[in-house]
């Protein structure tokens, strides 16, 4: 029912139109940031017993530094991503592998199609094995990304242990 009631209102404010298919994503959108914004997300929970004591730390915005390492992570997974073969190319090479390998068995041995056939297999083997093997390019990308997400690891821990060390003033609770 409130759905008919906020449709009709939106038609007649926005219209029927374009102009009112997009004034109705406007507003739903508007709602939803509403609703995201005032409701409390739980953490954790914790039982305490008398003695006990509770300390939070909470990571520090990022830096500009931290944001341009967590850039240079994204374009480093995208770069690998285009040069690493897709696990679809490398199943069906595998598949291909298995094939001529049944096939191969149930040929007679000694024969013209088991000489074929034990050709193609070798031709399947080492089309998987080019697309397995890492290329050196694969290699220097992938150690640029390791390197990358390293630092970004390095600079968050120091900025969490920054943020504990700097604002040292625990709230002390008994709870009794």
């Amino acid at each position: 029912m409130a759905g008919v009631i906020r449709r009709q209102v939106l038609d007649r404010v926005f219209g029927s139109g374009v102009s009112g298919v997009v004034g109705a994503a406007v507003v739903g959108w508007l709602v939803d940031q509403l609703r995201e914004r005032n409701e409390p997300e739980l953490l954790d929970t914790a039982h305490l017993v008398p003695g006990e004591t509770y300390t939070i730390s909470t990571r520090p915005a990022p830096t500009r530094a931290e944001r341009k390492i967590e850039k240079r992570v994204v374009t480093s997974s995208r770069k690998l991503d285009k040069v690493t073969p897709s696990p679809k190319a490398t199943r069906s090479a595998s598949k291909q592998v298995e094939r001529a390998a049944g096939r191969l068995d149930r040929a007679t041995p000694g024969t013209r199609r088991a000489a074929k056939r034990a050709v193609k297999l070798n031709h399947s083997a080492a089309t998987l094995a080019q697309l397995t093997t890492p290329s050196p390019k694969q290699l220097k990308l992938q150690a640029a990304l390791d390197l990358h997400v390293a630092e970004l690891a390095r600079r968050r821990d120091e900025a969490l242990n920054a943020a504990r060390t700097k604002h040292q003033r625990p709230v002390r609770r008994e709870f009794r």
